[in-house]
């Protein structure tokens, strides 16, 4: 690493709802993942923003090719409920978009050729069943996206409205035949340590952390809190500690270790808290 910076567009083309008009539009960045490393040529960034536009209140999904000077790029008419979508991950090739029922949207990078302004062809959009009955007292707050193992896995937060409560560990599983059936199926976390953070979660080996137990550590960055209404009333930079452990999926105890700024308090009055984790491939 030699401390390069690749700048991200601070900017995306959007069509206007009312006069369908091009308009172009700020963003704020929520989560990003890249399909190959930045120092490459063909690069190509997909990231989860709100546009600032007035006209606009609700969460895009947005391309664009690092190497080139030009705005982000939407999926204009073809996205379904952007702004349901919650995390994405870079996996066998494309970019995966998950929302916050488990469904699946699917665009590969080679569909923003470079100096395109358009996306080309269609997403793909998996209606993917959830093999679980959840906790009809509890909310679902948010779901991650990681890969682990060559498998594609998704980890919900569930909560109270007070706090987070429980997790559950999905993995992505199909039937093959001319109708596929796609599927979120329970799965353990046998011998990982995960983190969750949308764009970025990451599983490890514990057998490669000495001293390291099984657990999902968890920050407060669910966008889906009903704690967040209430926290209009207060001051923006108290810190809470909805931040920590759950020891195990569905059973498992959380526990709140970490005292961290609230992040959806949308003044800037702090930095974002980050995982800082080794790389130990």
């Amino acid at each position: 690493m030699d401390g390069q910076l690749f700048p991200f567009p601070g900017d995306m083309r959007l069509q206007n709802p009312y006069t369908h008009q091009p308009i172009v539009s700020q963003v704020i960045i929520q989560a990003a993942t890249l399909s190959t490393s930045p120092y490459l040529d063909d690069c190509v960034a997909a990231a989860l923003v709100n546009p600032a536009n007035v006209f606009f209140n609700e969460r895009k999904l947005m391309l664009w090719r690092v190497h080139e000077d030009s705005q982000g790029v939407g999926s204009g008419g073809l996205e379904f409920a952007a702004h349901d979508l919650v995390d994405l991950i870079y996996y066998t090739g494309a970019f995966f978009f998950v929302s916050l029922g488990g469904e699946l949207l699917i665009i590969g990078p080679d569909q923003l050729p470079p100096g395109a302004t358009a996306l080309q062809g269609q997403p793909v959009r998996l209606h993917v069943q959830i093999d679980y009955q959840f906790d009809p007292e509890l909310d679902i707050y948010t779901q991650y996206l990681l890969q682990s193992r060559g498998d594609l896995l998704m980890v919900t937060k569930l909560g109270d409205g007070f706090g987070t409560a429980q997790f559950v560990v999905f993995r992505l599983e199909w039937l093959p035949g001319d109708n596929p059936v796609f599927s979120w199926r329970i799965h353990d976390l046998d011998g990982r340590i995960i983190f969750v953070s949308p764009g970025c979660s990451r599983a490890y080996e514990i057998e490669n952390l000495r001293g390291a137990e099984e657990g999902i550590y968890f920050k407060d960055d669910s966008p889906h809190r009903q704690e967040m209404e209430e926290r209009e009333h207060y001051d923006r930079a108290d810190f809470t500690k909805d931040a920590g452990v759950c020891t195990a999926p569905i059973d498992g105890d959380v526990e709140n270790l970490f005292d961290l700024p609230h992040q959806q308090d949308g003044l800037l009055t702090h930095s974002a808290s980050v995982w800082v984790l080794p790389r130990l491939d």
